[in-house]
């Protein structure tokens, strides 16, 4: 009965409009040219088949009405709407075929448009789930993020793809030219700046205290320091961190901050050998892992690496200048910035670094390590500061790129929270790059690996967590 009224419900306007079946019919009785029905019966479709449907019990009776519905045998899946209508010799709309499918899976860097015809000229319309087979797509990059190479025409062949795509690279080490204006001797950042700083928070007290700081390397990894959660000589448990990602102002739940992203972190990996002060901190890098991934933004890019010893060792030339970010503190008896401040720091040279610091430090200045700053007190980085990025432009294309190549480590202590007449030294990134793509299916997309039970057992243990 349901079926019943929904043709009619459908077919109505085509009956009212019909003036040959009103002519036809009298005082509900059928003429014998009605009758004699014009509506012949087209081939089965291929690879599929389709029923008559009962005529409808609420229509006059006599009209010259058929309703065909039509299925297809599996894989094959229908083209067009059934059922499909006719009346005085007139199908409404187009047969409806079976054919192949291919999926098109959704993905968070790319998207797909479906050429309307075989020329692209003729555009493009919105993609469904399921292609038909022959039907072409043309992939695209979504907005921050890029592919190296072409991506072609895609074209549906028999429920296969006959090419798929790399998928795309975000754009890494960008930042924005212009901004508004939001480290002991730095200045204000602005607005996007320094798009792949993070705050790293210790979530015993609300709301949260900023520990530390981080560069965004992938949607779910960000890179610190191992001594931002290290404590009593052994890593901290991950559900006792969080960090924010596109943020300004220290404070966690600061309201100047408009575009946050807030994220638990689930996982930390550090080098086995990394044991803090026993070993002078060397091995002092984190891999921290957050819970959901981040989106990708104006505000939230991650940075970008590169092992190639030769654009490090032209990053790393004494002089160089590089960029480190943080809420740290801002004089050597101060206060941690309410804000983020970002210092322009020179590399130094091992050898520089070694005269220049103080007997009992350079045992610190270890083999995984770089050294930049000043020690004319012009700008360095202070306690609040570990783990944050240091990274050194490159020119590609006429578009300046930020490389990640060290990471906020050590500085001399004078019983201070900032000794700005020192320099810093910094884990280098790409002394670790093994330990670095271990963690990765493709180092070259750094596409990180799922994670497996015992992992996510370990976080969900809030015996370890705080309350």
């Amino acid at each position: 009965m349901c079926f019943l009224l929904c043709v009619c419900f459908i077919f109505a306007s085509c009956l009212l409009h019909t003036q040959d079946v009103i002519a036809a019919t009298i005082n509900g009785n059928p003429t014998e040219a009605n009758i004699s029905s014009a509506c012949g019966l087209p081939p089965q479709p291929d690879h599929g088949a389709y029923t008559e449907a009962p005529y409808p019990a609420a229509f006059p009776p006599g009209l010259d009405i058929k309703i065909l519905e039509y299925t297809c045998f599996p894989p094959y899946r229908l083209v067009g709407k059934s059922p499909i209508f006719c009346n005085n010799g007139q199908w409404t709309g187009t047969f409806p075929t079976c054919k192949l499918f291919c999926k098109l899976a959704r993905y968070y860097d790319m998207d797909f448009r479906c050429l309307v015809s075989e020329d692209p000229a003729d555009g493009y319309t919105k993609c469904d789930y399921l292609i038909p087979s022959g039907a072409k797509v043309q992939p695209f990059c979504k907005v921050h993020y890029y592919s190296r190479v072409p991506l072609n025409i895609m074209t549906c062949v028999n429920r296969t793809w006959d090419y798929m795509p790399d998928t795309c690279r975000p754009e890494c080490g960008t930042v924005i030219p212009k901004g508004t204006p939001l480290m002991s001797g730095g200045r204000p950042a602005k607005h996007g700046e320094l798009p792949w700083h993070v705050g790293v928070y210790y979530k015993k007290n609300k709301p949260y205290e900023q520990i530390c700081g981080g560069s965004i390397i992938s949607r779910k990894v960000v890179l610190s320091a191992a001594h931002c959660f290290w404590k009593l000589e052994a890593m901290e448990p991950p559900c006792r961190y969080a960090v924010q990602a596109g943020k300004l102002f220290r404070d966690w739940n600061d309201e100047q901050d408009e575009e946050v992203q807030q994220r638990d972190v689930i996982d930390i990996k550090i080098p086995p050998h990394y044991r803090g002060v026993q070993t002078n901190f060397q091995y002092d890098l984190a891999i921290v892992i957050l819970e959901k991934s981040l989106f990708f933004k104006m505000l939230v890019q991650p940075v970008c690496l590169d092992f190639g010893p030769e654009m490090d060792k032209r990053h790393l030339k004494p002089g160089s200048m590089g960029k480190v970010a943080g809420w740290g503190y801002t004089s050597e008896a101060g206060e941690p910035s309410p804000y983020l401040k970002v210092a322009d720091l020179p590399s130094v040279g091992i050898q520089q670094c070694l005269n220049e610091t103080s007997f009992a430090f350079k045992v610190y200045i270890t083999v995984d390590k770089i050294c930049a700053g000043y020690t004319n007190g012009t700008a360095t980085v202070c306690k609040g500061d570990s783990g944050g990025g240091l990274s050194f432009p490159e020119q590609e294309n006429g578009v300046t790129k930020y490389y990640l190549r060290g990471i906020v480590s050590t500085a001399p202590a004078d019983g201070l929270t900032c000794n700005t007449i020192t320099l810093t030294t910094f884990t280098h990134v790409a002394s670790h790059n093994n330990f670095i793509k271990s963690y990765f299916e493709n180092s070259d997309r750094l596409g990180f690996r799922h994670l497996n039970a015992k992992m996510i057992a370990f976080y969900n243990d809030t015996s370890v967590c705080f309350d």
